[in-house]
């Protein structure tokens, strides 16, 4: 330790520090190290601090710094220790590369939570599911049964006919997908034994709108 503190002295004395500045097109970048033979050669990322460094040498022994770079400014510092002249020198490349810098990828929103259903409205989401009936479809059925549900509550829709009527009619703007017998038995079963009036038919269609948003 005591003989890397005198080292680290000894080349602070003749420590030198430049700044080049290079212009470019976008694609990879290649920069030489001028440094003599023996020399301790050191690339460092400045701007941004993550910026991804390949280090080589060439057939001839020369070390080479490479990186590929979008329209933008970055920065990177060659560090070169000449243990023979005890000399440190710094080179910062300010690398300009002409072009629009690319946006940046949007980050998703995360998706909401389904609401977690119980009784008649998780079967009706399992037998939906089984189906294969996309979740944007489901939710767009579901939405028709709560809005009939709601204009009966409002005083709308006063009998169970109306009720039927205006949900098919609601439906029939939905591209719904073949093969769905199984399921729309099931909620036939399911109306015909609880909207026996019209309270009835408000209830089981807020319990099919409940399990069909939750596909």
């Amino acid at each position: 330790m005591r003989f890397a503190i005198l080292i680290t002295l000894a080349l602070a004395s003749v420590c030198f520090g430049q700044t080049k500045r290079i212009k470019t097109a976008p694609g990879f970048v290649e920069l030489p190290a001028n440094a003599p033979e023996g020399a301790s050669v050191s690339w460092e990322p400045r701007k941004p601090f993550d910026l991804d460094l390949r280090q080589y040498l060439t057939t001839d022994g020369k070390p080479v710094c490479v990186m590929y770079l979008q329209p933008g400014t970055y920065a990177v510092q060659l560090e070169v220790i000449d243990w023979d002249a005890r000399a440190q020198t710094k080179t910062t490349f300010v690398i300009e590369v002409a072009g629009t810098p690319p946006a940046p990828n949007p980050v998703p929103p995360e998706p909401e939570p389904k609401p977690d259903v119980t009784g008649f409205a998780k079967t009706i989401r399992d037998k939906t599911r089984q189906a294969g009936v996309s979740s944007e479809v489901a939710n767009r059925i579901g939405e028709n049964f709560r809005t009939v549900a709601t204009k009966i509550a409002a005083g709308g829709i006063k009998t169970i006919s109306e009720a039927r009527r205006a949900v098919l009619a609601l439906n029939k703007q939905v591209t719904i997908p073949v093969g769905l017998d199984g399921l729309k038995k099931v909620l036939d079963d399911f109306l015909e034994a609880n909207a026996t009036d019209i309270q009835g038919a408000r209830n089981a269609f807020e319990i099919i709108a409940e399990g069909l948003s939750a596909v």
